[in-house]
């Protein structure tokens, strides 16, 4: 009520400052009239406002979505899909210094560029859900503030159309993006649902140790 309380001190202060000191019943009444219109413009101003910034955030959680799965109707197979299958994948810099070193990976299976070290993990129709639930929620992502290289550690395979989509997820910098005949779409962070991101992986990996210690 900032904006209502200093509308009112103008408005009162400038009918004192016109000379509408209150001195008879129609004077007051009249400065009376005055304060409330200018108390009903104000309510009437931040609930504008408030809807306006309601609609603003709501249009950008949307636009994180389809920047990540597309739109509604890109989103659909996801929802409905029935085989869904878990990864965990060695960081790209062990990847990296493991061929350094000479190591022959040309037969490790990879999702992206990740080698798959365990999975794949059959979810199930309730964890199915939960993974559903939370990368479709539009409150778990804000925009990219970290300039890190995302590594990805866990990847959700979505086998359920032509080419199966996989949810790359950085646990370490809270960065998620989807992958798709081999090319990767653009990344937001789920730093307001980190919690829920470590909950999952722990579930889903249950005998990992490097996953059990994250927090």
């Amino acid at each position: 009520m900032k904006i209502t309380s200093g509308i009112l001190l103008v408005a009162y202060s400038s009918s004192w400052a016109i000379g509408l000191r209150p001195s008879t019943p129609g004077e007051k009444m009249f400065q009376l009239v005055m304060l409330v219109t200018a108390l009903m413009t104000a309510v009437a101003g931040e609930g504008i406002a408030e809807e306006a910034v309601e609609a603003n955030a709501g249009a950008q959680a949307e636009a994180r979505l389809t920047k990540l799965f597309g739109d509604k109707a890109a989103r659909k197979p996801i929802a409905e899909c029935a085989k869904i299958e878990a990864y965990r994948l060695e960081s790209f810099l062990t990847t990296a210094r493991r061929e350094q070193q000479g190591e022959d990976l040309s037969d490790k299976q990879r999702i992206g560029r990740g080698v798959v070290i365990s999975g794949p993990v059959q979810v199930d129709k309730e964890m199915a859900k939960k993974i559903v639930a939370l990368l479709t929620d539009p409150a778990a992502y804000r925009d990219r503030r970290n300039e890190c290289e995302p590594m990805p550690g866990v990847a959700i395979r979505f086998v359920c159309e032509d080419q199966p989509r996989d949810v790359m997820i950085c646990l370490e910098c809270d960065v998620i993006y989807v992958m798709r005949e081999g090319k990767s779409g653009g990344a937001v962070e789920f730093q307001p649902a980190h919690d829920r991101f470590v909950k999952l992986a722990k579930e889903l990996f249950p005998n990992d140790p490097l996953i059990q210690k994250l927090k």
